[in-house]
């Protein structure tokens, strides 16, 4: 796994999601802090399908990858 911080339009692919699931692969946005005394307070980054759909995950669940999977674009 890299330990650089990625770059705005990075493809990023969560490790610990499965082949199916439609959050695995997303393009990184930004890195942002979730508040102290919430749940998973931290650094986590804020990815995108380029479809409109965000979520958030934390750093060490990603890995880069040069392009999503089939199907998930």
């Amino acid at each position: 796994m890299s330990v650089a911080k990625p770059v705005f339009g990075e493809w990023l692919r969560n490790i610990h999601a499965s082949p199916t699931n439609p959050q695995r692969d997303g393009m990184y946005v930004e890195t942002i802090t979730r508040p102290r005394g919430t749940m998973n307070s931290g650094k986590c980054y804020r990815v995108t399908d380029g479809k409109g759909s965000f979520w958030q995950c934390p750093p060490d669940a990603f890995e880069r990858v040069d392009a999503p999977a089939e199907g998930t674009k």
